[in-house]
């Protein structure tokens, strides 16, 4: 009877464990997946000089232009 209550014991502690882990582990998905997130969400901004070219076509083509250009 005692290593009955001994096994029973030591199996209760390793589900204890298991739980805490599975919690940890929840909590290190959560953290990593918010982080993925905000790296997404500053990649997907355009960066300031892209989206003022992108809206003034004409400085953006000026721009391309003198990089064809031949040296003087």
């Amino acid at each position: 009877m005692v290593r009955f209550a001994a096994r029973e014991q030591l199996c209760r502690s390793l589900q204890e464990k298991t739980r805490d882990l599975e919690s940890q582990l929840a909590k290190e998905m959560k953290a990593r997946l918010q982080h993925e997130n905000r790296v997404v969400a500053a990649s997907s901004k355009p960066s300031s000089s892209f989206a003022f070219s992108y809206r003034n076509p004409i400085i953006w083509t000026q721009k391309k232009n003198r990089h064809l250009d031949p040296p003087s």
